[in-house]
């Protein structure tokens, strides 16, 4: 699905799984398994802070001090968090795509 021009996207932070699971119960798996899960867990903090970085810019645009003079700026750095976002959730899909596969 394609959103329409204009249209604004929401950006929610992701939770793969608790922290306490983690260090529970990754040691009952093999050691690349382990090592996969611990890389997905980095990319997943990543791509949260990417995201939070797109709800200060959003913050911004409503912000009645900056709206005159920063918009255009403040609308390119959204959209260009947007895009990263998108890339960074399907690098990340792929890559648990590839350890459930395996």
């Amino acid at each position: 699905m394609k959103a329409k021009k204009d249209a604004g996207l929401s950006l929610k932070k992701c939770q793969l799984f608790s922290e306490g699971f983690v260090l529970d119960k990754l040691s009952l798996f093999n050691s690349k398994f382990q090592k996969d899960i611990i890389d997905i867990k980095f990319k997943v903090k990543v791509l949260n802070e990417e995201i939070e970085n797109g709800m200060y810019f959003h913050r911004l645009a409503f912000d009645a001090s900056s709206m005159s003079a920063n918009s255009c700026v403040i609308s390119q750095n959204m959209e260009d968090i947007y895009k990263r976002v998108m890339d960074m959730t399907k690098r990340m899909v792929d890559k648990i795509d590839a350890v459930l596969e395996s």
